[in-house]
């Protein structure tokens, strides 16, 4: 099945069976690994996150380095209240971020070597902001619910596309989203993600390929 996510020709089917794919990928994989999935595409958006931190009302975006190692931490022990308190302060951030002037002004931008400026607005792709609040809100009910010797509930699979932002590449002219070579390179990366969670996993090697992905530029030219 994760051929098929190579295979995608045009705009509709990038936005609408990408993520219906990952969901049924998704079917063959424990819970902890799915949230894990989710972590790996987070860990590709620290980069581009530092970068648009530097604009105004986007300073929370810089702290999503340090959110993925909190995350990654919270799934072998349980998180100080220290972290707790502070994945739930950037959950809310996102979402503040979401609805804020900010973000769907036109001039709030970085420069992208090689490419178009980068809008915070670009960020709206796969409703990228808000599947980020998503993804940590469900890390947060997860926390609670084992502390409290609950049944946590299930783990949502829109996280793992949102690294993709086609609404970028849509308004800097693409003409075909599943030729962009960028995009071409985060589906291989989504469904390597899926294989390597196949295969035989130790944390360390989930440490080492986050630490790997905080470093990447998802936006650099392929």
């Amino acid at each position: 099945m994760s051929e098929r996510i190579g295979q995608l020709e045009d705009e509709e089917l990038l936005y609408n069976d990408v993520p219906a794919s990952v969901e049924e990928m998704a079917e063959s994989l424990d819970d902890a690994k799915i949230r894990v999935w989710g972590l790996l595409s987070l860990a590709r958006l620290v980069k581009l996150g530092e970068k648009l931190a530097v604009l105004p009302g986007c300073e929370v975006l810089a702290e999503l380095g340090a959110t993925v190692d909190t995350i990654l931490k919270s799934f072998q022990e349980p998180p100080t209240e220290e972290e707790f308190n502070g994945l739930k302060d950037l959950c809310d951030a996102l979402y503040d971020l979401s609805d804020s002037p900010e973000f769907w002004g036109t001039g709030n931008a970085i420069d992208v070597p090689g490419g178009e400026p980068f809008q915070v607005f670009d960020l709206n792709g796969m409703l990228s902001i808000l599947e980020m609040n998503a993804y940590l809100n469900g890390q947060l009910e997860l926390i609670c619910a084992l502390m409290q010797e609950e049944e946590p509930p299930s783990p949502e699979t829109d996280m793992i596309a949102v690294t993709l932002l086609p609404d970028y590449y849509v308004r800097t002219g693409a003409d075909n989203l599943a030729e962009v070579p960028q995009i071409k390179a985060e589906l291989e990366r989504i469904s390597g993600d899926y294989d390597f969670l196949c295969s035989n996993l130790t944390w360390e090697l989930i440490q080492q390929r986050v630490e790997t992905y905080k470093k990447l530029d998802i936006l650099e030219r392929v």
